[in-house]
């Protein structure tokens, strides 16, 4: 019993402070603010506050409206905001971590020089968002509607953007470092004079959007969609595009070299000039694709469909066996090992006869 009564008073011991709440209440110039711990505002009204060097932590914000607050070197640490509303805020210099941002609204903030970490919105809507030279960390934008964001410089480390629909939005001057979004949807998007490590984007659709002069090396557009977007004069040397589908885009002097495009597929696109040597492009498919001199040196263009390259292409060294039209192929270096066994397939068809399939010619034996 006495143990049982210590480990009670120890727990209890550690147990945090209930929050205080406060419901219903403004906040402005001439009520001014205080150094907040460890609170729960409901309903309240925070408007025309200058917020120099102030620390809050633990705070709970439900419903309320936030409206032209200016943070300066203010530190914001494990702050939730649930249905509430960010309008015209400056959020300059300082330091915020551990944020929870649910179904809330931030219409027309900045913020500049800012160091972030472990900031999570789910829900809600982004209008005319700045970050101006900030340093953020494992930032997550998970279901939300983005209007207008601009990233300007700085870094952007460890970012998540899932199924969330962004549009008219820009990176300039950003490093990315180990970003991922997941089935997004990006509408003029705009991606300018970016650098950093490995950026991916799986599943997305890009309409109208702006990716050229780029150099994104090692990145991934895994089963990416674009339609009408600008690629041209990129480097998108070992990027993997397996499976991506690019629609009415120019792709004019952009270098796409060593890139695992299997399955990609082109139509109405521009290739002036692009250059796809030592591409795995098996299986990928380019129709009604116009301009002239594309480089396919020594890519693999097994089984893929060429049929309306232009003529001008060059596929000095590519592997074509089982490329259409067939005529293609045999004007360039044939692969004998590959065709005495297609050829021996397609005579002998081995193995049980109730098994057996008309052999597709898809550049490779089903044992190689």
């Amino acid at each position: 019993m006495k143990d049982f009564q210590q480990r009670l008073a120890r727990d209890l011991a550690n147990t945090p402070p209930a929050k205080t709440a406060i419901c219903g209440q403004k906040f402005d110039a001439r009520t001014g603010v205080t150094q907040w711990c460890n609170h729960h505002f409901i309903d309240c009204d925070f408007s025309e506050l200058m917020l120099d060097d102030v620390y809050w932590s633990g705070l709970i914000f439900q419903n309320c409206q936030l409206s032209h607050l200016h943070f300066k070197n203010a530190v914001l640490s494990d702050c939730q905001f649930i249905d509430c509303k960010f309008t015209d805020c400056l959020f300059q210099e300082g330091n915020c971590q551990g944020w929870f941002s649910q179904k809330s609204d931030w219409l027309n903030c900045e913020f500049r020089q800012v160091k972030s970490q472990k900031l999570t919105f789910q829900g809600g809507e982004w209008q005319a968002v700045l970050l101006q030279e900030c340093d953020s960390q494992h930032w997550n934008l998970i279901n939300m509607q983005v209007t207008g964001l601009q990233v300007k410089g700085g870094w952007a480390r460890d970012w998540n953007l899932c199924q969330s629909a962004l549009s008219d939005c820009t990176w300039q001057e950003t490093t990315l470092i180990r970003q991922v979004a997941g089935e997004c949807q990006l509408s003029g998007v705009t991606l300018k004079d970016l650098s950093g490590l490995a950026p991916v984007w799986f599943a997305c659709l890009w309409q109208q959007s702006d990716l050229s002069n780029l150099t994104l090396i090692g990145g991934s557009f895994h089963r990416n969609r674009f339609e009408a977007c600008d690629l041209s004069a990129s480097r998108f040397t070992g990027t993997v595009m397996c499976e991506a589908i690019l629609q009415q885009c120019r792709l004019d002097s952009s270098r796409f070299e060593r890139i695992q495009g299997q399955k990609m597929a082109l139509h109405a696109c521009s290739l002036t000039q692009s250059d796809w040597s030592h591409a795995s492009l098996q299986q990928a498919s380019f129709s009604q694709c116009v301009g002239e001199n594309a480089r396919f040196t020594a890519a693999d263009l097994r089984g893929a469909q060429l049929t309306d390259l232009p003529a001008s292409a060059d596929f000095t060294q590519a592997k074509l066996h089982g490329a259409t039209p067939a005529s293609l192929a045999k004007c360039h270096s044939a692969d004998p090992l590959l065709d005495a066994i297609a050829n021996w397939y397609a005579n002998q068809q081995p193995g049980p006869s109730n098994i057996r399939s008309a052999l597709m010619t898809t550049g490779a034996s089903r044992y190689v």
